[in-house]
């Protein structure tokens, strides 16, 4: 299933974003640059929490004619790839991510010429520094990216930039990409990339068997190539769009678009819809896409309208359509998980009650909706 989304974007900033390469929870994603705006490497990370992008490219390999110009770049599920033109040869390129904070770039080549990474247009407000064989990337938005070198590459930087020197003839190599979130701790983080520096193949094994697993389990003999492939296109969608707990968000959970700013949270009838899907391929994570909206369940029964990772930001005007037995139903029949119907069972039965106590208005046995604050616009929301 090649190129799945079109994910090729160049950014300068201003536009907006359509989509990136993201999988296991990762608050980071990458684009693939345009053909005719070439960055020496894949684009980003873009930080989907706080909308910014740590530089066009903060892995851009250049030789001493400068950026290196893509030749070509896929997209399939889990995986980026790309290949670049060296002034002698060719070198190729792909990341997977080994979970919801680490990235594996993997680069090949058979030339000599000598090439290095350092960042392309990094972002103004960063800055770099060097521990080791590590190059520490302070954000804009108080964000940390590690990228972790192979032992022997020659590190240098300036505060703003940094450059990284491959050993001459040695174009074989993992480079580690990590972004903490808000409580890791910087050291076990770089020790957690050192011990993938040698991995690759054992993580893109691993990578390999957990998408196959997701895509076996939908795909349909009896469908056209064309339809699975929507099918396909549809998990890639819900996985790229996982959001791992972070902040206010208790549970892993899915965004409804990555792509828009203020859709980077999780909307009560979103998240259920959401997992009556991923139930039938990613159960686990169905049921924490549930359990992430009811952590904030009201003391009356009320689930609220969205969630964010800053709690402030979350809506209680309203809640939205309720679709949560039915999701929970999906999960039960998909997996015969009685302990998940028990936890649920609850909690939806407040919420079932808080409709009817709170929303049959003219007491006819139908629900209408309506808002907690009275709202005309609140109400619409709800709807």
């Amino acid at each position: 299933f090649e190129n799945i989304i079109n994910i090729r974007l160049t950014p300068t900033g201003k536009e907006r974003l359509t989509g990136c390469f993201s999988d296991q929870g990762a608050w980071m994603g990458f684009t693939i640059p345009e053909t005719d705006k070439p960055t020496g490497g894949f684009c980003g990370p873009f930080s989907i929490n706080s909308r910014q992008w740590f530089a066009t490219s903060l892995l851009a390999l250049k030789d001493s004619k400068g950026q290196l110009k893509t030749i070509t770049s896929n997209y399939t599920p889990g995986k980026i790839a790309m290949s670049l033109q060296t002034e002698k040869g060719i070198v190729n390129e792909e990341i997977i991510f080994a979970d919801s904070r680490t990235a594996l770039l993997k680069i090949t080549g058979n030339e000599e010429s000598t090439l290095c990474f350092t960042a392309f247009k990094p972002h103004e407000n960063v800055t770099m520094s060097i521990e080791g064989n590590h190059v520490i990337v302070k954000g804009p938005a108080e964000e940390c990216i590690i990228i972790t070198f192979p032992q022997g590459y020659s590190l240098s930087t300036n505060g703003k930039n940094y450059t990284s020197t491959l050993p001459q003839g040695q174009h074989d190599a993992t480079i580690v990409l990590s972004m903490l979130l808000p409580g890791d701790r910087l050291n076990v983080q770089q020790l957690f990339a050192e011990t993938l520096l040698g991995k690759y193949k054992e993580t893109e094994t691993a990578n390999s068997d957990r998408w196959n697993g997701y895509i076996n389990k939908v795909l349909r003999k009896d469908m056209p190539t064309k339809y699975n492939r929507v099918a396909v296109k549809s998990i890639v969608t819900l996985i790229s769009n996982w959001r791992a707990q972070r902040g206010g968000l208790l549970h892993d959970g899915i965004v409804p678009s990555h792509a828009i700013g203020y859709f980077v949270g999780c909307w009560a009838w979103d998240c259920w819809r959401f997992s009556a899907a991923m139930a039938h391929f990613f159960p686990k994570l169905a049921k924490d896409n549930i359990r992430v909206m009811f952590d904030y369940q009201q003391a009356d029964g009320m689930v609220i309208d969205c969630i964010y990772t800053n709690p402030q930001e979350n809506n209680a005007r309203d809640s939205k359509p309720p679709l949560a037995c039915w999701a929970v139903d999906e999960i039960w029949k998909a997996t015969a998980d009685t302990a998940f119907v028990k936890e649920m069972f609850p909690k939806l039965l407040a919420y079932y009650k808080w409709w009817y106590k709170y929303r049959d208005h003219d007491r006819n046995g139908i629900c209408e909706f309506g808002s907690t604050d009275g709202t005309l616009e609140a109400a619409a929301w709800e709807s």
